[in-house]
């Protein structure tokens, strides 16, 4: 929520600059009724992966993140999908069953 008051793109630029990761470029991306962009973050593995505005960090190494970053009742919204240290088949439950809760949210004002 760090970023709610901050445009789609400027909280996109900001969160690609997170410590740690190499960030994919962004691409939009629909979850149920919300909109805006996504990319994938790499981990470096140079250390703990920080996003600094929101104060989530993760481990070094893992499978990469899934960052969303949306519009809802005006605001920016930030989704991190983060399946850890998980690999193959429990990672991908673990995003499909995020994106599945995420396409489900709805935000009033």
């Amino acid at each position: 929520m760090a970023l709610k008051d901050s445009s789609p793109s400027e909280a996109m630029a900001r969160l690609q600059m997170a410590k740690n990761i190499d960030a994919g470029p962004s691409e939009p991306v629909e979850l149920g009724i919300l909109s805006g962009f996504k990319f994938t973050a790499t981990r470096s593995g140079n250390g703990e992966v920080m996003f600094q505005d929101s104060g989530y960090h993760t481990e070094a190494a893992g499978l990469p993140l899934e960052v969303y970053v949306v519009t809802a009742a005006g605001q920016t919204i930030t989704i991190l999908i983060d399946p850890h240290e998980s690999s193959g088949s429990a990672a991908r439950a673990f995003t499909e069953t995020a994106l599945a809760i995420a396409k489900t949210i709805h935000f009033t004002d």
